[in-house]
């Protein structure tokens, strides 16, 4: 009896092993997007007005690595959230020429919403995708009341320009609008570009 009970109990024990291997060897977790209401951009021109400073850069850190700015309203739900985000300044589009590093607010926050889990879940406004670290991104910024610096559009005024964001290649993929945008951009600006990123989409 005792030799099966110890079988039994070595079974569950490597059982336990694969799945949990499988389930926290999982790397990130899920995605939770939140509706919002934004103001849509039609054309590239309809960004650069907007826009009162537009860059080329990438994040200096990963985005797990931030802390994120969450703020809870009265019956204890998630309000507003965002994370700041370091960038390095690799070349100044529109607005003043000094930054070599900037501060951006993206509408995206890490949370841990199961202790079991090691992987935290990104939550976005309208589908955000999160920029990647050494990324290279063109950013259409304008600033907020509190004088941060925001992407213009939410989604709509951030396009990766080196090919290596495959989570924004998807939503290229799948987002009309978002892709003739950023046809637009990469139009727009391909001497600046060309002259930042060996290699586009």
């Amino acid at each position: 009896m005792k030799k099966v009970l110890l079988i039994c109990g070595c079974i569950v024990l490597a059982l336990a092993a694969v799945f949990g291997g499988i389930y926290f060897g999982t790397p990130g977790g899920k995605i939770i997007s939140t509706s919002a209401s934004i103001i849509g951009f039609n054309s590239v021109e309809e960004l650069n007005s907007k826009a009162s400073l537009i860059i080329i850069g990438s994040p200096e850190e990963d985005f797990l690595s931030c802390k994120p700015i969450i703020e809870y309203n009265d019956s204890g739900r998630y309000g507003q959230f965002y994370t700041m985000r370091k960038l390095k300044v690799d070349r100044v589009l529109k607005g003043d020429k000094k930054y070599e590093s900037i501060e951006v607010v993206e509408t995206a926050a890490a949370i841990n919403n199961d202790p079991l889990k090691y992987q935290k879940d990104i939550m976005t406004i309208e589908d955000y995708r999160v920029m990647e670290k050494g990324k290279k991104y063109i950013l259409f910024l304008d600033k907020n009341e509190a004088g941060q610096n925001y992407i213009v559009g939410v989604y709509q005024g951030k396009f990766n320009l080196d090919g290596q964001d495959t989570v924004e290649k998807n939503a290229v993929e799948e987002n009309r609008h978002y892709r003739n945008l950023k046809r637009q951009a990469l139009e727009e600006y391909e001497a600046d570009i060309s002259a930042e990123v060996s290699v586009t989409e």
